[in-house]
């Protein structure tokens, strides 16, 4: 079991978990691991929280003790990070500052290699070792410390790929953009009107605590409401670090990541371009899509929860495409991570090709109803014991129906997450997620009962 790292990074509510101390000690750590590493170059980007300062000043801390030179980018979406570091020949990590859809209290450290993808599981693992032990680490000499530089400048370089890569003029087109207060708050409106499109932008003034502050894309109700009342074609909201997109068609539905991935696959199976007729889902893709896909003669692979597992399988089977229904999709032939932006480009690129509305495409993929519920733990350690314990509970309310579930414990917050699907009315997928929710809490409060008076469950 890791210690600091999840399924997205290191992530945790601020000077709770996420301390300054713990971010300068993961990069002292970078450097023992690293090792050769002086007047190497990192980069450095962050969402729009305002804890973003405390946290880089750690991090720049250590990484200059060791000799290394920061190119700050500001704030930036986590897939233009991706992107950056990638293009620039003498950097040798991407770190990212955010902690995507959760409120301003979390905050997070992603690490990207010069490759533009994130570390493996093995690399996080060792690195925690490096952090526990004493720091007898590479230090510069005083005429060798690293110097930070202002390197805003190269998000110019990421907006000129989107722009080469979608290659249309959206003269014409209305769009209504949910920037949740987050990254892609000043860059999205600005490449929509560069490719001239009519914008109308919501919630971009960020104050530093307002990112996702019941907006963008973990609020796609809220982002549906602004949508109608714009007026606009079509409609995006993004979460706070603009690796996710849900989108909204002109008769006001909600369009969430797996019928943006059906409708991707479609398109690019027409086109001779889906690599291994195979696309990417995760343990939570809808059946509907399934079906579909299955009706398209295109496989579906299911990885674990995390755009970083459906990124393994995308690499392993040398596919494409991929995704998560929270709207994280991987256009892999541009981008190795999930962003938010270029997805809902691309999509935009489709509709204009084939002449077509948003909801003519989505009422092709039948998605089957699906209820969510949470459990809140705090502080209590829930071993692979108990999630065998979870599942038993839910094959015993299921009790042999038509039904699928999930149960899981998140990889980004003290949660345990509960997902119910199928083809029956979606009151009796609520009464049957409520029965397993309450059931795990039963058992969590009898089991870690000499823990109540410290930790709880809720």
């Amino acid at each position: 079991m890791r210690k600091f790292f999840g399924t997205d990074g290191i992530r945790g509510i601020v000077n709770e978990i996420l301390t300054p101390e713990l971010a300068y000690k993961l990069s002292r750590a970078i450097i023992g691991y690293f090792k050769d590493v002086k007047k190497k170059k990192v980069i450095i980007g962050s969402d729009t929280r305002n804890s973003k300062d405390m946290l880089k000043s750690a991090l720049i801390a250590g990484f200059t003790s060791g000799g290394m030179d920061i190119l700050d980018v500001g704030v930036v979406s986590t897939p233009s990070l991706s992107y950056l570091v990638k293009k620039y020949d003498d950097v040798l990590l991407g770190i990212m500052i955010s902690a995507s859809h959760n409120p301003v209290e979390y905050n997070g450290i992603k690490i990207f290699k010069s490759d533009g993808f994130k570390l493996e599981d093995n690399v996080e693992a060792t690195i925690e070792e490096y952090i526990l032990r004493e720091d007898d680490y590479f230090r510069a000499s005083p005429r060798e410390i690293g110097v930070i530089y202002n390197f805003t400048q190269a998000l110019e370089d990421y907006k000129n790929y989107l722009k080469e890569i979608i290659g249309e003029d959206f003269r014409g087109y209305k769009i209504m953009l949910d920037c949740a207060f987050g990254s892609l708050s000043e860059i999205a409106p600005t490449v929509f009107k560069e490719l001239g499109a009519e914008v109308i932008a919501y919630n971009t003034n960020y104050n530093g605590i307002n990112i996702n502050d019941n907006c963008g894309a973990v609020y796609p109700e809220i982002g549906r409401n602004l949508f109608l009342k714009s007026g606009a074609h079509i409609g995006f909201t993004y979460d706070g670090d603009g690796d996710r997109v849900i989108a909204f068609s002109e008769d006001g539905e909600i369009v969430d990541g797996d019928v943006l991935i059906g409708i991707f696959a479609k398109y690019l199976k027409e086109r001779g371009l889906l690599r291994g007729n195979k696309i990417v889902g995760t343990v939570m893709t809808n059946l509907g899509l399934e079906e579909y896909l299955k009706r398209l003669g295109i496989g579906l692979i299911r990885a674990k929860v995390g755009d970083r597992y459906v990124l393994e399988e995308i690499l392993k089977n040398n596919l494409n495409l991929g995704g998560e229904t929270s709207g994280h999709i991987i256009l892999f032939d541009y981008m190795p991570t999930g962003d938010g932006l270029l997805t809902s480009l691309f999509l935009l690129k489709i509709l204009k090709e084939r002449g077509i509305k948003l909801s003519d495409l989505a009422k092709e993929i039948r998605i089957f109803p699906q209820v969510h519920e949470k459990i809140h733990i705090k502080d209590i350690y829930i071993t692979e014991e108990d999630e065998k314990e979870f599942r038993g509970i839910a094959e015993e309310v299921i009790n042999g129906k038509n039904i699928r579930y999930v149960v899981r414990k998140s990889g980004t917050e003290p949660v345990i997450r509960i997902t119910v699907e199928g083809d029956v009315p979606k009151e009796d997928l609520t009464n049957i997620a409520l029965e397993i929710k309450n059931r795990i809490i039963d058992f969590l409060r009898r089991s870690k009962r000499q823990d109540l008076p410290s930790k709880g469950v809720s």
